[in-house]
């Protein structure tokens, strides 16, 4: 290199003693891993698994955590979704995150899987209608109003209803629209596709699944503030 050349541009770098965070969602068919260090996201898994897989949990954090060059006693807590969703799932990932609270003497915060698809949709001056799959031809529903500056407000907290009392339930409490999001939102897409007048819409591109980066940053607020 000629003495001419410049220096390398400096490089953004996780703060190692800034906390390490893991989020895990189990509930669905697409299993999530992010983890994130104080205020820099290091690593995001979305896998869409079919039953039998092989691939346990345990083994997806473990490689997530490797492939960012940590290890599990890096973990400073524990972000899980909690619900609703399938109880088998939502066992695995519970019993994981209690099992490392436990094991590394950490905390553990407990979310609902409506917040991961709402924060997936990134943007939307529209409320967002998380529509979730909950088999035998219902969905877990909520209604959520995105706010770049702060948490979701939530307009219509969980609920087990019918593909068609949803949307019956959407043209009462959501007559100006709502973008779907969610497993349900697709697998329904025929009832809910271009209801209220053409303004019920698909989320476009459709998520890979829910985002928890954001559910990650918050238990680091929630680590830092003392819970």
């Amino acid at each position: 290199m000629s003495s001419g050349s410049p220096a390398p541009a400096a490089r953004v770098r996780a703060d190692r003693s800034a906390p390490l965070v893991v989020a895990i969602d189990s509930s669905g068919p697409v299993e999530v891993l992010a983890l994130v260090q104080g205020q820099l996201p290091l690593a995001q898994l979305q896998l869409r698994k079919e039953r039998g897989s092989g691939r346990s949990l345990a083994d997806s954090l473990n490689r997530m955590l490797a492939l960012a060059e940590r290890t599990p006693t890096d973990l400073a807590a524990v972000c899980v979704i909690s619900g609703p969703g399938s109880f088998t799932g939502l066992r695995v990932g519970l019993a994981l995150a209690c099992g490392l609270g436990d094991a590394l003497k950490i905390p553990v915060f407990a979310y609902p899987s409506i917040l991961g698809w709402a924060y997936a949709v990134g943007a939307s001056v529209l409320p967002v209608a998380v529509t979730l799959d909950a088999r035998r031809g219902e969905v877990y529903t909520a209604l959520l109003r995105l706010d770049p500056s702060a948490a979701p407000e939530l307009l219509q907290d969980s609920t087990l209803l019918s593909p068609e009392a949803w949307l019956a339930r959407l043209e009462e409490i959501a007559p100006q629209g709502a973008v779907m999001v969610g497993d349900g939102a697709v697998l329904y897409d025929g009832i809910f596709e271009g209801q209220l007048e053409g303004k019920l819409s698909l989320a476009s591109p459709i998520p890979a699944g829910p985002d928890l980066s954001k559910i990650a940053f918050d238990g680091v607020h929630r680590l830092l503030s003392g819970e």
